[in-house]
């Protein structure tokens, strides 16, 4: 049997959005140096893509336990380093080439750091990896809550909602040990955007959030996303925790309600082109929006889809594939009794 692989829509039309905040906020730095508006809107966008990914992993991972009446951990891993390793390291092999022809500055240790998901904790990483710290966010996710969610429905939903709380508790105390080189940007602070769209899935699949379906929600999720991205530094814990819910409410409620007028634009053909292809742009907008290729900004725009373009199709396509043909090579094997390990979770 194949893995769960069934769309759920809006998704990738978020992933569009998501990263349009994230080059909104990095390609008018030259321009508005000091904004704390863009700041805000970039780091809503890390977010949103951080309530996209515990969405999509928790329903893709209910799908399979209830198909199967387990979760495969080991072809989990398997999916998800075939799926991002490869346009992640022909972007560090770049940074290196770069660096070996005097183009830019960057040590071997945030190449190492950004390789093994530890740039969230690393002290060292220049601008070029920096951005790595919220894939260490989402590889962390991705080690643990298969796990988690092996042991069964009720309990990953207990373990939601405690990391939810834990999180927003520890976050006052957390933020004041400096970690890492930016406020936030750690594992520890960031739990609760998985937490709340782990319990948005577990509640969804369960047909117990019915009520995200209401046309008023998605309007009051906006508006109140818009607030919570100025509210005073004062105030950190609840905006961020704001910040994280509503990223959630906004993805479940597009799920919850396919045929409304922002799903629909969602489902768009240029929404969900871009969406599929959202992974590569955020991380290479990262070296082109710097000095190392001098362009207008409508142009570094171009040079950063056209190679995403290219990463997506040569790198990210075929790694995928070649991934999920392993990973059945592996099953069979294993159901042949020829000698592939158990990776099997109950």
């Amino acid at each position: 049997m194949s893995p769960p692989s069934a769309r759920i829509p809006t998704l990738d039309g978020w992933r569009t959005i998501a990263i349009a905040m994230v080059l909104l906020s990095h390609g008018a730095q030259d321009i508005f140096p000091d904004s704390r508006f863009l700041g805000g809107i970039g780091s809503q966008g890390v977010l949103l893509f951080f309530a996209i990914s515990g969405y999509l992993i928790t329903m893709l991972l209910l799908m399979e336990l209830e198909q199967r009446g387990r979760v495969r951990i080991g072809a989990f891993y398997l999916r998800r380093a075939f799926r991002l390793l490869p346009a992640a390291s022909v972007y560090l092999g770049s940074l290196c080439v770069l660096a070996a022809f005097g183009g830019i500055a960057i040590s071997g240790g945030e190449i190492v750091a950004a390789l093994f998901l530890y740039t969230d904790y690393w002290l060292k990483a220049s601008w070029y990896t920096s951005h790595f710290w919220s894939l260490a966010v989402e590889g962390h996710f991705y080690i643990v809550w298969p796990l988690i969610l092996a042991a069964g429905m009720k309990k990953a939903l207990l373990a939601a909602l405690i990391v939810v709380i834990a999180t927003l508790i520890w976050r006052p105390f957390g933020e004041k040990l400096h970690l890492s080189n930016l406020v936030f940007q750690r594992t520890d602070l960031r739990l609760d955007s998985f937490g709340f769209a782990c319990l948005a899935a577990i509640l969804s699949y369960q047909k117990k959030l019915s009520w995200l379906a209401e046309w008023w929600l998605l309007p009051i999720s906006v508006g109140t996303a818009l607030i919570i991205v100025m509210i005073p530094h004062e105030l950190d814990n609840l905006r961020e925790g704001g910040r994280a819910a509503i990223a959630t409410l906004l993805v479940a409620g597009t799920v919850a309600r396919p045929h409304g007028v922002l799903a629909r634009l969602l489902e768009l053909g240029l929404m969900r082109g871009i969406g599929r292809i959202s992974y590569s742009v955020y991380l290479w907008q990262q070296v082109v929006f710097t000095d190392v290729i001098r362009l207008p900004p409508g142009a570094k725009l171009l040079v950063i889809f056209g190679i995403a373009w290219l990463s997506y199709s040569w790198f990210e396509v075929p790694f995928i594939g070649l991934g999920r043909k392993l990973n059945l090579f592996l099953e069979r094997d294993s159901e042949s009794g020829i000698a592939a390990p158990s990776t099997d979770v109950a």
